[in-house]
């Protein structure tokens, strides 16, 4: 599960995040999608990250007590948002941000080659996303959101909020 990127070196008891920047593998799109406007650098922000994947969890329960409401669009979109957060809380750790050229589908092209094994979570994500694009943008000739996609939307949602914690936990400020 361990991105493919490499931090700088830190002994155990350093908790300071260390000015270095992250250095990227070969082969990474960061500087491609940086100089193309998808992404930004801003400055890592370890407390911004956890904020973020604090969010995510709310947005969960939330999704959840919607879930139990016959408005099923607007649970959709809190399990969506949810997601988004989470992943948005690892990029943020990373000192990027997704512009409003890079949108939401950056964020895919940015960590999928990053969680090689989270082949499945990115595919949960995607699915996610464009089940909330036709809930927030509806077709007559696109069938609605039902009961079943409520749950699997909540059951991605956590699953890429553990992927986040996980990430966090390992890279984030506490390392």
């Amino acid at each position: 599960m361990a991105p493919s990127r490499k931090r700088p070196g830190r002994t155990g008891a350093d908790k300071v995040r260390s000015a270095e920047p992250l250095t990227w593998l070969p082969g990474s799109n960061i500087d491609y999608l940086v100089s193309n406007g998808r992404l930004e650098w801003v400055t890592p922000d370890p407390e911004f990250s956890k904020s973020l994947l604090e969010k995510a969890k709310r947005h969960i329960f939330s999704a959840a007590l919607i879930a139990e409401t016959d408005d099923s669009d607007l649970a959709i979109s809190n399990a969506y948002d949810a997601a988004r957060k989470a992943l948005t809380a690892i990029i943020a750790d990373q000192g990027l941000r997704p512009t409003l050229r890079g949108g939401h589908t950056v964020i895919l092209e940015l960590l999928r080659p990053q969680f090689p094994d989270s082949r499945e979570v990115f595919l949960g994500f995607d699915w996610l996303r464009i089940k909330r694009h036709g809930a927030e943008y509806p077709d007559p000739t696109q069938t609605p959101v039902s009961e079943a996609d409520l749950q699997d939307a909540l059951n991605i949602a956590k699953d890429v909020v553990s992927l986040a914690e996980r990430y966090l936990d390992q890279y984030g400020e506490s390392e």
